[in-house]
């Protein structure tokens, strides 16, 4: 499901075979980044590219892998969030826990 290319300060992580991001693949997602962040004090960057649906379900994984991250002195952002995405993040007013963009942004800094 996830596709990770590791250089020297970072992992970018793409999803794959998936525009949903739900209770269903949401489990998935979330035991494979927190296995990555937990491994690592790299930068974890994930694109939510050609993601169009998130549930509550979904968001609350992404969530706790950011909040993990953090705990774990990891910076995890996110990039490539569509308009959809973005708006779902500032209504359930947690735009300030990540670190992204609504446009497409350069991932690997």
């Amino acid at each position: 499901m996830l596709r990770v290319k590791e250089n020297k300060n970072s992992y970018f992580i793409t999803i794959d075979k998936t525009t949903r991001l739900n209770a269903l693949t949401g489990d998935i997602l979330k035991d494979q980044l927190l296995k990555i962040v937990s491994r690592s004090r790299k930068k974890v960057i994930l694109s939510l590219e050609g993601i169009t649906f998130m549930d509550n379900s979904g968001f609350d994984h992404i969530l706790t892998v950011a909040r993990y991250a953090r705990e774990h002195d990891c910076s995890f952002r996110l990039c490539d969030v569509s308009q959809e995405i973005y708006e779902l993040i500032s209504l359930m007013k947690v735009n300030m826990v990540f670190e992204l963009k609504p446009e497409k942004v350069p991932a690997v800094s």
